[in-house]
């Protein structure tokens, strides 16, 4: 198994882009300009709105993901006043988001995973955002944390279930 992992490339370049609102500075050097540039590229080659990854969690099946297209998209718009990104590339992303709100992916119904097209990446609105809290909770949530989907047994400790209590904050 190959674990690409959509998100990262998203990831950084919203996290530099936030950064870079703030005054850090971090594109202030061909060398990062560059960078960034090519992360756009390699979203753009691997048409990233269809591409199936390992998605958070670095496991197979490769699916396309709401997890992986919120932090791309997010990571694209956030470098818009930086670079000149095509309309096209945000626009097929938030397509296939919306084709697969509000699952994490085609086959998985309930994933933590889902709860970052809410925070930080902020892809859905209200209503949405409220039907995957729900899913989360009626589905996840347990007493030392959520589970990251149905029948996940990695790391499991406590009543043959691994608990998360990182998602506990995004709840």
């Amino acid at each position: 198994c190959n674990n690409f992992q959509n998100y990262v490339p998203g990831a950084i370049l919203w996290l530099f882009c936030k950064t870079e609102s703030l005054g850090f500075g971090f594109l202030r050097t061909e060398k990062n300009r560059q960078l960034l540039e090519q992360l756009v590229s390699y979203l753009r080659a691997i048409k990233f709105w269809g591409d199936k990854d390992a998605g958070f969690w670095e496991e197979d099946p490769h699916e396309n993901r709401t997890s992986s297209l919120a932090a791309v998209i997010s990571g694209l718009q956030a470098i818009k006043p930086f670079f000149s990104i095509s309309r096209e590339l945000i626009t097929r992303g938030k397509e296939s988001l919306k084709r697969l709100l509000p699952c994490e992916t085609a086959t998985r119904q309930c994933d933590s995973a889902s709860l970052y097209t809410l925070d930080p990446f902020g892809m859905v609105d209200k209503v949405m955002a409220r039907r995957i809290l729900e899913r989360v909770e009626e589905n996840l949530l347990k007493e030392n944390g959520c589970l990251r989907y149905p029948e996940d047994r990695y790391n499991a400790r406590y009543n043959n279930h691994a608990e998360w209590p990182l998602f506990l904050f995004k709840l």
